[in-house]
């Protein structure tokens, strides 16, 4: 994935508002999440995709493994190209998706 990026990548991650430039930063932290969670699983699936010239916007379910638990997270994303290679990614998903599958009451937190 990290080889489709441009070198100022800009990733925008929705938790916590993060956003990491530069390749090295983004390889830095999908090595995190792949520690973390094994990494994206092949029953991953993505439900449609959308593009224009520079523009692919994807609607997917990732699926990975964490804590021994598989868990299943919708997610939309942008990504943005030029010269062939991701310029700009952005996610956007639920926290409160994953938090359920764990057992997590998040009813204070959307409500």
């Amino acid at each position: 994935m990290v080889g489709l990026m441009s070198e100022d990548i800009v990733w925008e991650l929705p938790i916590r508002s993060r956003k990491l430039i530069g390749r090295e930063a983004c390889r830095a932290e999908i090595a995190r999440q792949n520690a973390r969670a094994g990494g994206i699983l092949p029953e991953s699936q993505i439900r449609n995709i959308v593009s224009n010239d520079r523009v692919v916007f994807t609607e997917r379910v990732d699926v990975f493994e964490m804590a021994g638990q598989k868990v299943h997270l919708p997610v939309s994303g942008i990504f943005e190209v030029e010269h062939g290679m991701i310029a700009a990614w952005r996610d956007y998903f639920d926290v409160a998706a994953v938090a359920l599958q764990f057992g997590v009451d998040v009813s204070a937190i959307i409500e």
